[in-house]
């Protein structure tokens, strides 16, 4: 079967003239490349050791470690400076996988290209504060469950859930709702629990605003994704089940998924 040459493929014949870049560099940079683009095109963004983020005066510290963002990987030790030309508020912190750089956001970068560590305060000027550990791990993608509950008018309760199979662990990475027929009123809610075997699960969406939602001025069968559920690893053994919160009035057809990673042993 045929197959496609790396970037630089070194290709001499006998008697050819050679030097240390076309000897060399110039394959050793091809078989890099190809490597980071065979990653990028199966995985996401994710840590895999250390990289954990902490203050030093007015700097983000990023600790050595493992992670990889477009299949690149990065190793930490370095530090982000706010500066006053940055405005008070929360940001971002995140390995720019384009830039290959530590960056600041005040929105939530794209996890599945970029390797976020933390959110943190800024007061504009000399001081950072309530930093918050949001490093994802893993960086497998893998669907948890995909099921459509409800395919006459959705209802309010539980819907489905699944056990976590033995000898597995998972980080959530975000829940999907979509629906046929979003209603004429209101908005539909959806939330999802987690808990033990013998124990009641709770919500992973401890802050109720990151639930995903979908109003019924939205367009028909547009997905609508939640924000970071505060609960995020689940581990072998644990029940985990969907319920819908909220219904939009006369909605329809509701699809709900689940979407995680696996992490390594």
């Amino acid at each position: 079967m045929a197959k496609s040459n790396f970037a630089d493929k070194w290709a001499k014949s006998t008697l050819d003239a050679i030097d240390a870049a076309s000897f060399f560099n110039d394959p050793g940079a091809g078989i890099q490349a190809e490597f980071e683009n065979r990653q990028y095109v199966g995985t996401m963004a994710g840590v895999f050791s250390g990289l954990a983020a902490s203050i030093s005066t007015t700097s983000i510290a990023i600790a050595s470690g493992e992670g990889y963002g477009t299949g690149k990987k990065y190793i930490g030790s370095e530090s982000h400076a706010f500066t006053v030309a940055d405005a008070a508020g929360t940001y971002y912190v995140y390995w720019d996988a384009s830039a290959e750089a530590l960056a600041n956001s005040t929105t939530i970068p794209d996890t599945s290209l970029d390797i976020l560590f933390c959110k943190v305060y800024w007061n504009g000027t000399d001081t950072l504060s309530l930093l918050v550990d949001l490093r994802v791990w893993g960086v497998n993608p893998l669907p948890l469950m995909s099921a459509t509950w409800s395919l006459s008018t959705v209802t309010t309760g539980k819907k489905g859930g699944f056990t976590v199979p033995p000898n597995c662990t998972f980080w959530v990475d975000a829940i999907a709702i979509t629906q046929s027929d979003n209603g004429s009123a209101s908005s539909t809610i959806v939330d999802v629990y987690v808990g033990t075997s013998g124990s009641a699960p709770t919500t992973i969406f401890a802050t109720t605003a990151n639930r995903p939602s979908v109003d019924n001025a939205v367009t028909n069968w547009t997905t609508k994704y939640s924000g970071v559920p505060d609960t995020r690893l689940l581990t072998a053994g644990q029940n985990v089940y969907v319920s819908v919160t909220q219904v939009g009035t006369a909605s329809q057809d509701l699809i709900v998924t689940v979407y995680g990673r696996r992490l390594l042993a």
